[in-house]
């Protein structure tokens, strides 16, 4: 082929192309319209024949844009152009390649039918070959099939783009979940520090204060502001005691040390512990348990989650009654076939269905925390603690309707070798559910 008698075509800055042959190239070709930038494209050089311009026809007929100029299209999808006889098609291919690099269009190679210079095309870095004259049936299949593999090829590169952006959230999420475990942690442990003491100083206070007020020094106020405080330090240990909690959840799983009691008694000594507190906010505690209920559970963890279900209910639920319920359930699933429901139902706003899952997830509440004080986690873990007895909870609840919170537990539950049972010893706990 001889490069000085390539005509001059309008190409891309910096590009430098030499088509195939003057027979087969026209730079008086009229210019076609891009089509609109949603089609695709194809980039036609060849001879201005009759089956020339009844394959661009038909092209634009199947939806696929046509332009005849390289300044036309900035990269088309397909570029089909013509080798004459004598033309080195190699170099031809490897000179319609350089317009674009490797990642350019897919180029289908126009030529007399001849089996080497085929395969010398396919080498140089055609992606098909169709034969001259133009066949439009063929051509219009050849760009057709071509479309297709690209179509696939950039569904595949979507795809595969969108899993690497997954995984990158995912790590992400992973670390920020890591910091944010490891602060809470290292922040209630240091809270905690202060907190011991300062309950073991306030207890010796507040009993010289009772001595004091038994023998008239001390006014009968004073005694109700240590009383206030007494409630305000007792709540500030327990929320520390429950960002202590939710830290080592992703990292440990819950300890459970089972030990026989009767549950009706714990309810008994909880409602008593919580009448100072209901008397303030005008809830009236009920309980309906008329047998004793033997349990082999871990007791301090289980009155945590009666305190928890207690505290939602004063406050969700001011000025309303709260009625705890306890029954055995001798259909129950555990190696005793024994199991016990136990329920806390108040009579205050309710919760939407729709928030009945997502309340169980860590710093998750139903209603603005503007509104409520807490952290959002009584519900985590209490879902937690049950999950660590082998049982679950749920709750039945709609707005303005009251919330009833119901567990279900074996009545004795020994867990697997000390290990314990709970959350995920790894990893992020994403989305289960919890209020505040």
């Amino acid at each position: 082929m001889n490069d000085e008698t390539a005509p001059a075509i309008s190409v891309p800055a910096g590009a430098e192309v030499i088509h195939p042959s003057d027979a087969y190239l026209s730079v008086e070709t009229e210019a076609i319209a891009p089509e609109a930038e949603s089609k695709p494209c194809v980039l036609l050089i060849g001879p201005e024949d009759e089956e020339r311009l009844q394959l661009e026809k038909d092209l634009r007929e199947a939806g696929i844009g046509v332009v005849g100029m390289f300044s036309e299209c900035e990269m088309p999808d397909v570029v089909l152009f013509a080798c004459a006889a004598g033309d080195d098609v190699a170099a031809s291919v490897e000179k319609v390649r350089s317009c674009w690099g490797a990642k350019g269009p897919r180029l289908i190679a126009a030529m007399p039918f001849a089996g080497r210079r085929v395969r010398s095309a396919v080498e140089a870095g055609a992606d098909d070959v169709v034969t001259l004259p133009f066949d439009r049936d063929e051509c219009l299949a050849r760009v057709q099939l071509n479309l297709r593999a690209i179509a696939v090829r950039r569904e595949a590169e979507l795809a595969n783009a969108r899993s690497e952006e997954s995984m990158r959230l995912y790590s992400e999420a992973r670390r920020a979940w890591r910091v944010r475990d490891e602060f809470l942690s290292m922040a209630s442990h240091e809270l905690r520090t202060p907190l011991t003491p300062l309950a073991g100083q306030f207890q010796m206070l507040h009993q010289f204060a009772e001595d004091a007020f038994v023998k008239g020094l001390v006014p009968k106020a004073t005694m109700r502001l240590f009383e206030s405080s007494g409630r305000q330090l007792a709540r500030l240990n327990r929320l520390v005691g429950d960002l202590l909690d939710v830290s080592r959840a992703p990292f440990a799983r819950l300890r459970v040390e089972p030990k026989e009691f009767d549950a009706r008694e714990m309810l008994r000594s909880l409602i008593e512990q919580f009448a100072p507190q209901a008397a303030i906010v005008g809830c009236e505690l009920e309980l309906d348990a008329p047998d004793p209920q033997p349990v082999y559970w871990d007791r301090m963890r289980m009155e945590q989650v009666v305190s928890n279900l207690l505290s939602n209910a004063f406050r969700y639920a001011p000025g309303a009654p709260v009625s705890l319920l306890l029954r055995s359930d001798k259909g129950g699933s555990d190696a005793c076939g024994e199991s016990v429901r136990l329920s806390v139902e108040d009579r205050g706003m309710g919760i939407d269905p729709s928030d009945h899952t997502r309340i169980f997830q860590r710093f998750e509440r139903a209603v603005p925390s503007e509104h409520f004080g807490g952290f959002g986690l009584g519900l985590a873990i209490t879902s937690d603690i049950v999950a660590a007895h082998g049982g679950h909870v749920a709750v039945e609840s709609e707005r303005g309707r009251g919330a009833k919170f119901l567990l279900t537990v074996p009545a004795r539950f020994t867990p697997p070798e000390q290990g314990g049972v709970g959350m995920p010893s790894e990893g992020p706990p994403f989305p289960m559910d919890t209020p505040a």
